[in-house]
């Protein structure tokens, strides 16, 4: 089985205090992943209280381009 890594390099960090919540798409997809995977609900309930950066870059159309209707909201 092959398999890869990321390490991400020093000169590549952000600066202290740089906003780095995740993008409220990219919280939508982990969250909609977990549930169709069968995570726990707990885990799920972890997920959704992560605050995230109120950005979404598609609108309320962004869930067409993950090819289905997805149900938002916790």
């Amino acid at each position: 089985m092959k398999a890869y890594t990321y390490q991400l390099l020093k000169e590549r960090y952000l600066p202290e205090g740089s906003d780095c919540r995740p993008s409220a798409v990219y919280k939508r997809v982990i969250i909609e992943g977990a549930k169709e995977n069968g995570l726990p609900e707990n885990y799920i309930k972890m997920l959704n209280e992560i605050e995230d950066n109120m950005l979404n870059p598609f609108g309320a159309d962004w869930k067409v381009l993950l090819g289905k209707k997805l149900k938002i909201g916790p």
